[in-house]
């Protein structure tokens, strides 16, 4: 091939294309049309081959669909056209034709390499942004040599593009080198942070985690720190109720143990985080050690979980404690050791935050039982636990309203222990659900946002009996020593313990997860379909 001749960047080609058929899938059929117009007028610079002639001619064919079928009236367009489907499918078939044309190949990646996987990571992570992501999934397929791209848009995975291996090997280096992760290491997990500027996202955070997968491959998560800086309580969606007991806990608290939990992805980090700044002031000392570290804090000593340097939960908070904190941050409250030495800074004068998975309050104290800390310890210094979801907000130009019904609503909500149902104005309550097909502006998936869905436990006289109650001190679930009997033993109370203080919850005029979500689906923030799926 002469050097002077112009080609294209098959590659990139190829990433035009599926962002097109994206938006056309999408009905966004005038985004599409630019581009389909760009890649025309891309192989009209070309010499004319026949290979070439035949793309522009199925390219134009597509444009000349989407201009008559949408010409009349866009709004009664479907989301997808048969005929451009099946002209986009001839298209791609010909594509290999192209590729054996000495004008069109796949990039070699010997010239300008770096430009490249530059110019197509940063389009991702702009794309990603632009379409409210909260995280890139870079996948390689089994039996394949190609690598599918995913985004999570609403806590649900959509395939953004599929690339060869080559680019995605270069395209993780390149990730690897942004977010200062060794580039050697592809058989352990790793972990890093990029803060990524554009003029199109502004600055943003991502969380990069590596992941070794079978045949010596390697899946790489680009997860978005959309909170730069802490929230307010009512911006996450705590209730009134919920905000004035947590809001009261952390002005007079200044001791004991505060648990946040929650399984992954729940708004664990940014409602610590939030907590936090209530409490942040010029005279105190905040500590945190967190893996990884999501959001940088301004006035708190952030410290990144490393434990082939040292730097594990255990030793942190011995240090936080000899460094003398007022306050501190566990990113994770899971082992007997890290457990039982927040127990006791919690007793000893320190304001513990510890994160750890759970399904509710209860279970919360579940855990913390079956690590084998002292239940009598444990029950003196826990302050609360406040248990959390999160669950898609309504978009609000597109909500409709539901078929569930206000009183189908009450009798699922069950017992009301705070007496809220007696207070709506139930003739004027519209129930909204979510529209199936969406609209543009929560890209057609009928949510739009995120809210949080909270069970707030305040420790009381009788929730300390119940879990004071839950063993014997000589016998603790997580003891190694005593016998396989005598730890059976031990988690059956703790089974029955947890059974009694979700009772005993109730009567403490504590709502539940379920009918926090219900509270909010009333409100006509999030639909019970919502509700019913992250809140069983």
């Amino acid at each position: 091939m002469e050097k002077n001749k112009p080609v294209i960047d098959q590659t990139l080609f190829d990433l035009k294309l599926n962002e097109a058929k994206f938006y056309s899938d999408q009905g966004l059929y005038d985004e599409a049309d630019k581009i389909y117009l760009q890649l025309i007028n891309e192989l009209k610079q070309l010499p004319e081959t026949k290979s070439s002639n035949i793309q522009i001619r199925q390219l134009e064919s597509i444009r000349q669909d989407y201009q008559t079928e949408t010409g009349q009236d866009r709004s009664k367009v479907k989301k997808t056209h048969p005929s451009v489907d099946e002209k986009m499918s001839d298209l791609a078939d010909s594509l290999s034709l192209v590729s054996e044309s000495v004008y069109i190949e796949e990039s070699s990646f010997d010239n300008n390499t770096d430009n490249q996987v530059t110019l197509f990571v940063n389009e991702m992570i702009i794309q990603a942004h632009q379409r409210d992501a909260t995280a890139i999934h870079i996948e390689p397929l089994i039996n394949s040599r190609n690598v599918i791209i995913r985004f999570r848009i609403g806590g649900i995975c959509k395939i953004y593009t599929e690339i060869t291996n080559k680019l995605a090997l270069h395209a993780i280096f390149r990730i690897k080198i942004m977010a200062n992760i060794d580039i050697t290491l592809r058989a352990k997990t790793l972990y890093g942070k990029i803060r990524f500027k554009s003029k199109e996202t502004g600055a943003i955070d991502l969380s990069v985690i590596t992941l070794p997968t079978i045949g010596s491959r390697e899946d790489v998560v680009l997860k978005f720190s959309k909170i730069l800086e802490p929230m307010t309580l009512q911006a996450l969606g705590f209730t009134e109720h919920n905000r004035g007991l947590f809001l009261d806990i952390l002005d007079n608290r200044t001791s004991g143990l505060i648990l946040v939990a929650g399984p992954a992805d729940s708004g664990i980090t940014t409602t610590l985080h939030s907590a936090l700044e209530l409490v942040n002031t010029p005279e105190k000392k905040i500590c945190s050690a967190e893996n990884p570290v999501e959001i940088d804090h301004k006035g708190i000593r952030q410290t990144e979980i490393q434990p082939d340097k040292g730097l594990d939960y255990p030793s942190l908070l011995k240090a936080f404690m000899l460094a003398s904190s007022d306050v501190i941050m566990l990113g994770d409250l899971e082992e007997y050791k890290t457990v039982s030495l927040a127990i006791k800074a919690s007793l000893t004068g320190h304001l513990l935050f510890g994160a750890l998975n759970a399904l509710d309050a209860a279970d919360a104290v579940r855990k913390i039982l079956e690590t084998g800390v002292n239940p009598i310890h444990f029950a003196d210094s826990l302050v609360c636990v406040v248990a959390m979801r999160v669950a898609g907000r309504l978009c609000e130009k597109c909500r409709q309203p539901s078929s569930d019904t206000i009183q189908m609503l009450a009798d699922e909500f069950g017992e009301d222990p705070l007496g809220f149902l007696d207070n709506l104005d139930k003739d004027n309550i519209v129930i909204y659900g979510h529209c199936p097909d969406g609209c543009p502006d929560c890209g057609y998936t009928g949510y739009k946002g995120k809210v949080g869905i909270h069970e707030l436990l305040v420790n009381s006289d009788a929730i300390k009996s119940v879990i004071k109650d839950s063993s014997d001190q000589a016998v603790f679930a997580g003891s190694t020593h005593n016998g396989r009997e005598s730890q059976k033993s031990a988690l059956q109370k703790i089974d029955d313990a947890v059974k009694i203080l979700k009772s005993t919850a109730a009567s403490h005029k504590i709502y539940s997860l379920k009918q926090d979500g219900i509270l909010k689906v009333m409100m006509g923030i999030t639909d019970m379909a919502q509700i019913r799926r992250k809140c069983v």
